[in-house]
């Protein structure tokens, strides 16, 4: 029997979403973008833990374990903060699933510019001239900025501990742009792990075909 999904491959393995048979490839490629998912199948547990072991290795060859150990430092600091970026990736990635990598790597540069130029005394808000970007970027400030906005917080602290998290941010988007032929890798990775949200292709996928 062919795979319902693309109606050319046989379909081998049973899709508890869906409550029917799919091809391995639909699923690997489909998984928690286009089907929901659910947290407990087998198959999207092996993925997820396939890809994450292989993205770790890759980068720890490329950057170091130091940029493993500087990251769950800030993100010991505020995981709320980095919840909140990823959140914004991939609800811009799930209302534009034209988004690239290489826009969120663009849209955060000049997040990371902003906060520099602030941190020397220069309220400057630099700019792209491609909207698209420009409107990914005043996402991520606007997220950025109620750190930065926190009363109890010194000011100068919040405007570098936002720099690190964005620097952190740009040099995974940048490792997936560089490492992967998907141009769209680094917001899939981020969407299968917050499939739920609001707006995704996933969520959206329920109704049982």
């Amino acid at each position: 029997m062919k795979c319902f999904l693309c109606n050319e491959r046989k379909a081998k393995r049973y899709c508890p979403a869906k409550h029917r048979n799919i091809c391995a490839v639909c699923c690997g490629e489909k998984r928690g973008i286009e089907i929901n998912c659910p947290d407990d199948c087998r198959y999207f547990i092996k993925g997820q833990n396939y890809q994450q072991k292989k993205t770790t290795n890759l980068r720890i060859k490329k950057d170091g374990i130091a940029a493993f150990q500087k990251k769950a430092e800030l993100y010991r600091k505020d995981p709320q903060m980095f919840a909140k970026i990823e959140f914004a990736l991939v609800d811009a990635y799930n209302q534009n699933n034209r988004l690239l990598n290489e826009d969120v790597v663009s849209a955060l540069q000049i997040v990371l510019k902003t906060l520099k130029s602030e941190s020397k005394g220069l309220l400057y808000k630099h700019k792209s001239e491609d909207m698209v970007i420009n409107d990914l970027a005043d996402t991520l400030e606007n997220e950025v900025n109620e750190l930065k906005n926190n009363e109890d917080i010194n000011s100068a602290a919040a405007t570098n501990f936002t720099k690190e998290v964005i620097d952190d941010f740009l040099s995974e988007a940048k490792f997936y742009n560089e490492q992967n032929t998907d141009k769209s890798s680094y917001l899939i990775h981020l969407a299968r792990f917050h499939k739920d949200r609001p707006g995704g292709r996933a969520a959206k996928s329920k109704i049982i075909i």
